[in-house]
């Protein structure tokens, strides 16, 4: 059974530290990622997701960082590691 995860924008924004949110090492990360760019990641890994648009990121909501609800059945970490890969490959 798949379970709905949040990934907010700011877990993969390399500029941010992580006291703020960041949750990938910054080069594993390309330089900038959009809304756009975290979706188009989802649905190549054959992922269910949908954005929360009146949701920000408590940490960084002067930023306007939205969040990703998307439906995966391992950990947390785990996916993000997998979108910072497809990520990265798509700017090489």
């Amino acid at each position: 059974m798949a379970k709905r995860i949040i990934v907010w924008l700011s877990y993969l924004d390399p500029s941010l530290p992580r006291r703020l949110g960041r949750r990938i090492a910054k080069g594993r990360l390309p330089s900038k990622i959009t809304l756009n760019d975290l979706l188009e990641a989802c649905k190549s890994l054959g992922l269910k997701c949908e954005v929360l648009e009146d949701k920000k990121y408590p940490r960084t909501w002067y930023m306007g960082h939205k969040a990703v609800v998307i439906e995966y059945e391992g950990k947390k970490s785990q996916l993000l590691r997998e979108i910072a890969r497809v990520l990265s490959n798509r700017v090489s």
